[in-house]
Order: C-alpha cells, then structure tokens, then sequence
C-alpha cells in the first residue's frame, strides 16, 4: 500500500515502503491558508450542493500545526442547524451500508473531556481537567461504543492517548492506540521523532485495506503516519471503487483531505454524535463494569499469548507488591519488570519501575478474563499455573486492606495519621465493612457502607485492627472477619497489605 511513500521524521528523510515513523510527507497539498473553500469542499462528494455553505464562527490566520508543516488556517466553521440535520441523515445511511467501518479519532474529540488538543485557537469554554486520567469519555465516545455494541463500528485507530473509547465501552481487542497509551504499560507515548510500533503499524495496514467508511473525527490530519487509515478509504472511493464509500470528515476546522470527503461535517462532535445516536436509535448510557478483581485465572500463556492449552489457567497477580513483565515482545519496554504500586478507584492498576511508570486499564483484566485480548500487556515474572479442572466455585478470591502513614512533625502525641481502605477490586463485592479499633478509640467500633469504606486516624502507637466485611451481589450472606496489624515502619498510601481470603461458596451458619 503507497508504494515509495515519502516519510519525514523531523529532518530525516526516507523513501521507503511500509516507513513506520510517526510523521509522513503529506500526500495532498493542503489549501493554502487563504484559499477560499466551497464546492464539494463544505458538503462532500455524497453531500448535496443546494446546502448552505456553513458559517465562519471563528476567524484565525494562524497556521492549524505549524509544528507539522500544516499552513491551513485556524477558522472555525459550522453548519446551519438544518444543514446538520440532513448530514447526520446522510452519515447514518453510510453507516448503515458499510460492512468495515473504522474511527479514525484525533486530539478534538477529547477537548470536551478536559484534556486540551493542539490545533484549536479559538479557545472555546472547555475547562482543562486537572488530572487527565480521570477524564471522563464525552458524548461522542458513548456514541462509539453504542456503534460498536450494535455492530455498525469494527475497528478504531486511536491517535489519542486517553484511555476514554475504552472507558465509554469500547472493546479493547478493536483498538489499536497507534501512538500509544496511558494505561497500557507495553505501549508508551510515541513522540514525533520516533518510530511506531512494529505489530499496531501493520494491524493498521490490514485495517487500512478493509475500511469501506472512515469516520474521521476530531484531527487535522497534519501528515501523521496513521492519517493513511483517513486517506485510503477517500482515494479508492473516489477511483471508481464501488465497495468503498469513502472517509466521513467531522471537523470545525479545515483539513488537507476536506475535497477528497465523502461527507463533510463542520460541527462540534458531541452536538452531531447526539444527533446520530437518535438517528440509529442508540442506548448510549451504559454504565462502567465494576473493577476486575486483583487477582485473576486467565486462559494466557507465560508469553501473554492466548494459551494453546485446553487443560491450564495462568494467575495474573496484579496486587499491590507484585512483580510483573512486559510480555509484549514489539514494545520499547519489552521486558522490563514493574511492580505494582496502586489500585485506583476506576479499577485500573498503577505500575512503576526505576524511570517509568504506567497504568493498566480495567478493560485489559476484563479482557484477559474473557480471552478476548490478542495479547496481554503485562504477566507476572514468574506465573503459576491452574488446571481448569481445579478451578471450581468454591476456590476463593481476595479482598485487600490497604494502609496509609503519615507522620506528623513537631507533635508530641498523636503523631501519625493513618488510614485503612478496601482496594476497588474488593471494594465491588463489599456491602459494609465493621472496623473495631484499639478500646482507647471513641467510639470503637465503626461501620461504613460507602466504597472504600475508609477510616482515617490519628494516633501514637501501634496495634491490631479488626475487620468485619460484609459481601454483596451473588455472595450476599457471606461475612469475613480479618486482621491488620497497623505499621508506622513506612510513609505511603499503601505501606502495608492485609489480604483477605473470600470463600465463594461457604454462607454463614453452614
């Protein structure tokens, strides 16, 4: 596919085929900044040419990224209500008649999200979220998911790092996250000057060749690599190739491949995926599975690959002290041993080693249970094996108390707070949890019902804490009692572990 493709890594040039660098020589001259626009530029090839033209909202000559050699200006544009109508009409019917559809997604489709994109100037009221992981995903992302459950989307290539298609529902096994990702420890942030990962680049090629409709949503489409999932499907439609129905554009802003769009859309993503989940009568609200439990039987081999064994289960122990590899043998961290740090509240896990850190995504382990995933990110350094014959219902699984310390300067007495939490994983199969302090404590005895179900102290020494854990759900009627000897050894969220043992099976009184 583009034989002799010209690719450009920031000075140094090549000719090659198949060129994995991050950015190429664009292969369409963009519109000079001042050109004007109009024709089969406002509405597509499909679109229809009575449409009004849009409206500029935002005038800005500034180049779109100039950092990526993309003159086109910043202008913003957007479509009469009733224009937008018809064009959302138009893409259902597209989506509709496609058999491989794929998302091709940029930097503003996240804006509304919090996390800010490169190429908007008009600097829109979006306020930037303070801790990008816990962006949450937009209308435009349930969207997607909703698509994907109904069978009208089948693969997405992610330019963005976010995590947020996943977290709205998007199976991970249809992502490919090109330029790499936050909560994938295998697949680190490529930046400009470095090349793509060998296996997502050529899952791309593949996907390239099968997409008979791209949604291209949100980018600038400055010459990446990857805006080639973008460029095919519109050149093969437009050379007569009736199976091809071409590359959908949704954009404010102008771009490169704007004369080669099937469909051309100038609105706000999340007003025209609003649209679309009426007009493909959509349930877009579906709630987030609860965290994956901490540790897990999963149908992988040592290598990450799916097993070849019919017989066999390897433990993923992803609790806190674990060690684990990056199992991907294509990664720049391939090898390398992390240790598990941190359960987060949304179910993913938190990952570090000497100069790098990571999170891996709830939906991995949710992934790896089901044996959906093509290849697990991480597994442990030395893996243990169950025979599936052994894996009955009455094995148990683990809750995890988990302490924090602090210790306080200048204090006499009192000097060190602490708290005791119940890990996500655990925490989604916890009804109430009955904390029984030291006697000195007033009132002793504590019950909450509120995930994690934390106490926070302060005190001067040392002792037991006991834990009365009530279960839930299909467990319902079963009740733990546990121990966690409180340690000042260590400052930390989690200086110590205390792990609970569950029995699935055994109720109360039996």
């Amino acid at each position: 596919v583009f034989p002799g493709l010209t690719t450009l890594a920031f000075g140094f040039q090549t000719t090659k085929k198949g060129s994995h660098n991050i950015t190429t020589m664009a292969t369409a001259s963009p519109t000079p900044p001042t050109a004007t626009v109009f024709g089969v530029e406002w509405h597509g090839h499909r679109g229809d040419p009575s449409w009004d033209p849009p409206a500029k909202t935002f005038g800005c000559p500034e180049s779109v990224r100039p950092d990526q050699d993309n003159h086109i200006g910043s202008d913003e544009f957007r479509d009469a209500p009733v224009v937008l109508a018809a064009k959302v009409a138009l893409l259902a019917d597209l989506i509709r008649a496609s058999r491989f559809c794929v998302a091709y997604t940029g930097a503003g489709l996240s804006r509304s999200a919090g996390i800010p994109d490169y190429a908007s100037k008009s600097g829109r009221s979006v306020s930037p979220i303070f801790a990008p992981f816990d962006a949450q995903p937009t209308a435009a992302h349930r969207t997607l998911a909703a698509m994907e459950r109904r069978g009208h989307v089948h693969h997405y290539v992610q330019q963005n790092h976010d995590g947020l298609p996943q977290k709205a529902g998007f199976p991970q096994e249809k992502m490919n996250e090109i330029h790499g990702a936050w909560f994938d420890p295998s697949n680190p942030v490529v930046q400009f000057s470095e090349s793509l990962r060998g296996d997502l680049f050529e899952w791309m090629l593949e996907v390239e060749k099968k997409a008979d409709l791209c949604l291209c949503l949100g980018t600038s489409l400055s010459g990446m690599n990857a805006d080639r999932v973008a460029e095919n499907p519109a050149k093969r439609s437009l050379r007569g190739d009736s199976r091809v129905l071409g590359t959908a554009i949704i954009n404010l802003q102008r771009t490169r491949l704007d004369k080669s769009a099937c469909l051309r859309i100038w609105a706000p993503l999340d007003d025209v995926f609003a649209l679309l989940a009426q007009e493909l009568s959509l349930d877009v609200n579906m709630s987030p599975p609860p965290p994956a439990p901490a540790v897990s039987l999963v149908p992988y081999g040592g290598d990450g690959l799916p097993s070849l064994s019919t017989k066999d289960l390897m433990v993923l122990d992803l609790s806190i002290g674990k060690k684990v590899r990056i199992s991907q043998p294509e990664s720049s961290k391939a090898d390398r041993v992390m240790t598990v740090k941190r359960h987060y509240e949304d179910g993913s896990i938190g990952l570090s080693s000497r100069g790098y850190s990571s999170r891996l995504g709830n939906w991995w382990i949710r992934g790896a249970l089901e044996g959906t995933v093509q290849r697990l990110p991480v597994v442990n350094v030395d893996p243990v094996f169950h025979s599936k014959q052994d894996h009955q219902p009455d094995k148990t699984t683990k809750i995890c108390i988990i302490q924090s310390h602090q210790k306080l300067l200048n204090r006499s007495q009192n000097s060190h707070n602490w708290s005791l939490r119940l890990d996500p994983a655990g925490s989604s199969l916890v009804e109430a949890v009955e904390w029984d302090l030291h006697p000195t404590f007033h009132p002793p005895k504590r019950t909450l019902t509120n995930p994690p179900f934390q106490i926070e102290m302060n005190g001067w020494g040392t002792f037991s804490v006991g834990a009365k854990i009530k279960l839930k759900g299909d467990k319902s009627g079963l009740e733990v009692s546990a121990t966690h000897e409180i340690s000042f050894s260590e400052e930390g969220d989690a200086v110590k572990i205390t792990a609970v043992d569950i029995p699935v099976e055994k109720r109360l009184g039996s």
